[in-house]
C-alpha cells in the first residue's frame, strides 16, 4: 500500500478516551479491527496480482476464462478495501470533529495573542502567512524573525519542481529580495532570508507544548488569499514531528502551526516523508494531508543552497529516472528471429512497449521497432545469432545513454530532500544496470 492506513493506536486512544459518545467509539474500533485485516488482505490481493500475468498464447480458452474470473474477484476485493479506508478516515474525521468542537475560535470580547476582540484572527498573525505560487506547485508560508533578521520559512516540496515561483504576504505585500536560501538537513522544510522590509512576523517557540495544548494551523487554500486557521490540540511528540488533533487539515501545507496561548510559533505544516515511492510513480505525493507538523524548536542543521540549483534538481532526477526506466524495458525484451516480444511488465503496470512509446524519439528505439517490424514482417531473413547480435548493439547504446546520464547529477551537493529522492532513484539505476548485463551476457554466442 502506498500510505499506512492505521493511526498509532496510542494516538487513536488519545482521540477516543474523552469521547462520551460509546456509539461512536465502538465505530472506529470496529473499522479499525476491519481495516486492520483489509490491509493485509489487500498486501496478499497486491502479491498475487503480479502472479496472474502470463505471456501471450501460454494459456488454453478454459484456463483464459479461469484467470478472468480470478482477477474480476480480486478487482472486487481491492474496491472493497477502498470502500471501508473511506469509512474508517471519515470516522476518523467525524470523531476529530467532536473533540475540537469544544475549543471556541476566539471569545468575542476577549482579545488573545492569536484573536482580536472579535473572535478574528489578529492582522499581525494572518499578515505573516505567505502565498507561495509557483508553475508547478503552490503552497504556504510564514515570515519569522530569527537573531534579528527575517526569513520566509516554508516546505520544500512547495519549491521543489517548480521553475518560476511568486511570493507574497495574505496582505498583499510582494516579496522580491531574497538572501540566502537554506534547505534543513532531515526535513521537508526551508527557509530563505528576506532583505524586503517587513512589518508583521511571527516568532518562534523555543518551549515545548505542553499535554493537550491548544494550538492553531494557519494556511491559505490553493488559489485564495484569505488566511484560514484549524484549532486543535497537541497530541505528542514522534521525532522531529508533533502529532496534532485537527478537526480537519488545511490543503496548503507549509502554513506556520502557533500555540493559542502566545501566538509563537511550533511548527510548520508539512508531510511525511518521503513523498517519492519509486521511479515508477514519479514526484508524486504519496501520502495524505493529516495533522502532522515539522517542529521548529530544533536545532536544525541549515544547508545553504542556490534556488536556482534547488529547482532544477528534481527536474534532473526526473530525466535520470526516464533513462532508468528505459533501461528496465529494454533488458525485458526477448528477441527472436520472428520479432521481439514487449508485453512483459516492468513496474508501475506498465509494460516494456508503453515505455519505449514514452521514448519514441530516441534514435535507438526507433531502430529497435525498425527491426521488430522487419522481423514480425518477414522483410528479412536473419539467422539468430544476428538477431542477437543488432539486439546487443542497442543494449550497448542504451547502457552509454545511462553512463551519460549519470554525469548530470552531483548528489553530495543535493539539499537532503532531493538526495532522499536520488538514493530512491541511484538504487533502481544499480538494479537496471544489473539486469542489462545479464540480458547482454545471455546474447553471446
Amino acid at each position: 500500500m502506498k500510505r499506512k492506513l492505521i493511526l498509532p493506536l496510542f494516538a487513536l486512544t488519545l482521540l477516543t478516551s474523552s469521547c462520551k459518545d460509546e456509539e461512536a467509539h465502538a465505530k472506529i474500533k470496529e473499522l479499525e479491527e476491519q481495516v486492520t485485516s483489509l490491509e493485509m488482505e489487500r498486501n496478499a490481493i497486491t502479491e498475487e496480482l503480479k502472479n496472474v500475468r502470463p505471456k501471450e498464447g501460454s494459456l488454453d480458452p478454459q484456463q483464459a476464462a479461469a484467470l478472468k474470473a480470478q482477477v474480476t474477484e480480486l478487482t472486487e476485493k481491492v474496491y472493497k478495501l477502498s470502500e471501508f479506508e473511506g469509512k474508517y478516515n471519515n470516522a476518523i474525521q467525524e470523531l476529530t470533529a467532536m473533540k475540537t468542537a469544544a475549543i471556541p475560535p476566539g471569545t468575542p470580547g476577549v482579545a488573545s495573542a492569536v484573536y482580536d476582540e472579535k473572535g478574528e484572527l489578529q492582522s499581525k498573525i494572518a499578515n505573516a502567512v505567505a502565498i507561495i505560487e509557483g508553475d508547478k506547485k503552490s503552497g504556504s508560508g510564514f515570515v519569522v524573525q530569527v537573531d534579528g533578521a527575517k526569513y520566509l520559512y516554508t516546505a520544500a516540496h512547495n519549491f521543489s519542481g517548480n521553475s518560476k515561483l511568486s511570493i507574497r504576504s495574505s496582505d498583499g505585500t510582494k516579496f522580491s529580495k531574497f538572501g540566502t536560501m537554506e534547505a534543513a538537513d532531515g526535513a521537508d522544510l526551508v527557509r530563505m532570508q528576506l532583505l524586503d522590509e517587513v512589518k508583521d512576523f511571527l516568532e518562534i517557540s523555543t518551549t515545548d507544548l505542553g499535554e493537550n495544548a491548544l494550538i492553531a494551523a494557519l494556511g491559505t487554500e490553493t488559489g485564495s488569499s484569505v488566511v484560514k486557521a484549524e484549532r486543535g490540540q497537541f497530541s505528542r511528540v514522534e521525532g522531529d514531528a508533533l502529532e496534532l488533533v485537527l478537526s480537519s487539515v488545511l490543503s496548503a501545507s507549509g502554513g506556520p502551526v502557533v500555540e493559542l496561548a502566545g501566538g509563537k510559533v511550533v511548527g510548520l505544516s508539512s508531510q511525511l516523508p518521503n513523498e517519492y515511492a519509486d521511479i515508477w510513480s514519479g514526484a508524486v505525493s504519496q501520502v495524505e494531508p493529516r495533522p502532522y507538523t515539522c517542529r521548529l524548536n530544533k536545532k536544525w542543521v541549515w544547508k545553504p543552497v542556490s534556488i536556482g540549483t534547488f529547482l532544477a534538481e528534481p527536474k534532473l532526477i526526473d530525466e535520470f529516472d526516464k533513462v532508468t526506466r528505459l533501461c528496465v524495458a529494454m533488458s525485458k525484451l526477448i528477441p527472436t528471429t520472428t520479432g521481439i516480444s514487449m508485453d512483459a511488465v516492468v513496474g508501475g503496470n506498465l509494460t516494456a512497449k508503453s515505455v519505449l512509446d514514452q521514448n519514441s524519439e530516441l534514435p535507438l528505439v526507433q531502430a529497435l521497432i525498425k527491426l521488430n517490424t522487419e522481423l514480425a514482417g518477414k522483410k528479412i531473413a536473419v539467422r539468430e545469432e544476428d538477431v542477437n547480435k543488432k539486439f546487443a548493439g542497442l543494449l550497448g547504446d542504451v547502457i552509454a545513454m545511462a553512463k551519460r546520464s549519470e554525469t548530470t547529477l552531483k548528489p553530495a551537493t543535493m539539499s537532503w530532500y532531493h538526495r532522499a529522492r536520488y538514493d530512491i532513484s541511484a538504487k533502481a539505476r544499480t538494479s537496471a544496470m544489473s539486469d542489462l548485463d545479464t540480458s547482454l551476457e545471455s546474447l553471446k554466442p
